[in-house]
């Protein structure tokens, strides 16, 4: 976030004024200690330039690079898919549970 400010020549307390944002709620977007929430991109679009949607797909990318440094190497096993006689079993027993608890 920091990127659109410094050819504006706004510090970042003057961006949050312009923006109706607090002060320190915009500094921890901008120094990524928070995220940028909808209503939030919608305001920098409309005072910086490009769209809202950018701003949360510049969001989402950061959550995703960070979700994929924490997970690391761990593996998650494959579920695989119940064939369509597990799945009428399934409901089955399931119906039949049901049946029982009444």
């Amino acid at each position: 976030m920091q990127f659109c400010l410094p050819g504006t020549g706004l510090s970042i307390e003057s961006a949050a004024e312009h923006l109706g944002l607090d002060a320190g709620d915009f500094a921890d977007i901008c120094h990524e200690r928070a995220p940028m929430t909808a209503e939030i991109a919608v305001r920098v679009s409309m005072a910086f330039g490009s769209t809202p949607e950018m701003w949360m797909r510049m969001q989402v990318d950061h959550d995703l690079a960070d979700a994929k440094k924490l997970l690391g190497d761990e593996v998650i096993a494959h579920v695989t898919e119940l064939s369509d006689e597990e799945l009428d079993a399934r409901e089955r027993a399931e119906e039949a549970l049901a049946e029982v608890a009444d």
